[in-house]
């Protein structure tokens, strides 16, 4: 995500919740809410804890890298000491010039190595803090999303459904028992086929299943709090035809 994308959204839920605020009793008396003022907290909610999510993935990607440069420098320095070793016990005396830049080579790498394993504390004490922070905020959504009524989050009905990048539309036809979901699809071009999935705590997961392709991709993401849109994101497993591998897309329930 780009950072600018980033702060606008900071921006936007700092704005959002700050106008709640004013007036109004505190979020964990949600019980005294209207029901309007309790949509209106679950979308400051919801989009502060969209932020902490993005962090939350920013922060991941900050300790693989670093994570890599532990495990590179690691496997370096344990090849640096063989090739010491050998220069000391071979049979041909390695010269001095030769056995000072081994060991300038080793006491460099260990420096790289050393700042690597700092960058790992660093990082995943600043993941755990993000953590901890989405863990707070989806306790406070859970607590907030039951004063709601449980049907504003029933998938059933027809969903007009946008693929990004590509802006590819159509029409998905969801029919949610419990947690399963289950329906059909009709997209741009004629592709259709059957969905699958689960709907657990506002989340939504599903498997498309092309009727040409067969197991086509998988998406996932999370129903608004007026329970008439979706956002999240999809992901590819057909790679063959050359097409994009993931994106976002949103979805908007037709009005009956």
């Amino acid at each position: 995500m780009r950072l600018s994308t980033l702060w606008f959204r900071i921006l936007a839920a700092t704005f959002v919740a700050l106008a709640l605020s004013a007036g109004r009793p505190a979020l964990s008396r949600a019980g005294e809410l209207s029901e309007e003022s309790t949509q209106a907290a679950v979308a400051a909610l919801g989009a502060s804890l969209e932020v902490e999510r993005d962090l939350l993935k920013t922060q991941q990607e900050l300790y693989r890298q670093a994570a890599a440069d532990r495990d590179a420098t690691t496997r370096r320095l344990q090849q640096l000491f063989v090739d010491l070793d050998a220069m000391v016990q071979g049979t041909a005396p390695a010269t001095a010039e030769a056995m000072a830049a081994k060991e300038k080579e080793i006491g460099e790498t260990e420096t790289r190595r050393l700042a690597a394993l700092q960058k790992c504390r660093e990082v995943l004490g600043r993941l755990q803090e993000v953590q901890e922070r989405a863990a707070g905020l989806e306790k406070k959504l859970t607590s907030l999303k039951e004063g709601l009524p449980k049907g504003r989050e029933s998938l059933t009905g027809k969903w007009n459904v946008t693929y990004l990048p590509s802006t590819n539309k159509g029409v998905f036809v969801l029919r949610q028992t419990g947690t399963i979901v289950q329906g059909q699809y009709l997209l741009d071009g004629g592709w259709k086929g059957s969905l699958q999935g689960t709907f657990i705590d506002g989340k939504i997961y599903l498997q498309r299943i092309d009727s040409k392709l067969g197991r086509s991709s998988e998406l996932e993401g999370f129903i608004g709090p007026d329970g008439s849109s979706i956002r999240g994101t999809w992901r590819n497993y057909n790679l063959t035809d050359g097409g994009t591998a993931s994106g976002s897309w949103t979805a908007s329930r037709q009005e009956d």
